[in-house]
């Protein structure tokens, strides 16, 4: 199935407006992983499973009641890449599942491949990680969550993360809160509940605060790879480590490094990791 899409002003605008940016001209290249918020699943309200997350679609789930994260993913762009809005059509297929053992019990990986095309020209194509959890087992988790507030501002960094951030190439540090992160799932069109519902988050996942978007992560880090590069990157890849919580603190690190290409020529290359208020890696990404 095709699916063609435009990233107009109207939604330029929104996301411009999310990340604190200026709006991209239209023509203009379309930023590095804005294309998130283009050809979007809207499902039936009746094929919504309890957390929010649809029970049917692309992909599907392998079982019912697992719980799905964002695993992490790779961009690469073709020719110009795709402009702000020019029609995109996608064209999605899953290209690869396996199954691990842990010590959470069976984890179930699907990768998906989107192909972007322009007036039929490759733009982008994007690879995407997702795991299917088990259910949370109740019996091992706290019945009352220490009385931590998820508000803004909430939880404090320490002066390591201070010198991290001073000491860094290029680095942003963005206040994570259920605004922000309820205006991120209305632009994808995500009504899992854990980005906005603290009581189930608390009461069926096992965390005292909202979980912050995988997507968002590798926006924001493409967002401060890109400024660090000082030009448009062909490549991205990046992967999901640990969960965010929206009061753990948020903050994106850049480091320029060396990188070698296969035929042996030298390449730019930014490599980011996000990092919460203890200095907790929970993403890390390349851009190049």
């Amino acid at each position: 199935m095709t699916i063609t899409d435009v990233l107009d002003h109207r939604c330029a605008q929104a996301l411009a407006g999310l990340l604190d940016r200026p709006v991209p001209e239209p023509g203009a290249p379309l930023p590095l992983m804005w294309h998130v918020v283009l050809h979007l699943p809207r499902p039936a309200q009746a094929e919504l499973g309890p957390d929010g997350h649809p029970t049917v679609g692309f992909p599907t789930p392998p079982a019912p009641g697992l719980r799905r994260r964002y695993a992490g993913g790779r961009v690469e762009l073709h020719g110009r890449g795709p402009r702000v809005g020019a029609p995109l059509a996608a064209e999605t297929s899953v290209v690869g599942e396996r199954t691990t053992h842990g010590r959470s019990g069976t984890l179930h990986f699907v990768t998906t491949r989107t192909v972007l095309r322009e007036r039929g020209e490759v733009v982008l194509v994007d690879d995407r990680d997702v795991v299917y959890l088990p259910p949370q087992d109740r019996s091992t988790r706290p019945t009352t969550p220490p009385p931590v507030a998820s508000e803004p501002g909430a939880g404090t960094p320490g002066p390591e993360i201070g010198e991290l951030v001073a000491s860094a190439s290029l680095a942003r540090s963005v206040d994570v809160d259920a605004r922000l992160l309820f205006r991120f799932s209305a632009l994808t069109y995500n009504a899992h509940r854990i980005h906005y519902d603290l009581d189930w988050n608390r009461e069926v996942e096992g965390h005292d605060g909202l979980i912050v978007h995988g997507p968002l992560q590798a926006l924001l880090m493409a967002e401060v790879g890109t400024a660090a590069l000082g030009r448009p990157p062909r490549w991205f890849d990046y992967r999901l480590e640990s969960v965010l919580l929206d009061r753990d603190g948020l903050h994106v690190i850049a480091t320029p490094v060396a990188m070698e290409e296969a035929d042996g020529g030298p390449t730019e290359c930014v490599e980011l990791r996000v990092v919460n208020n203890e200095g907790r890696v929970t993403a890390r990404a390349r851009l190049r």
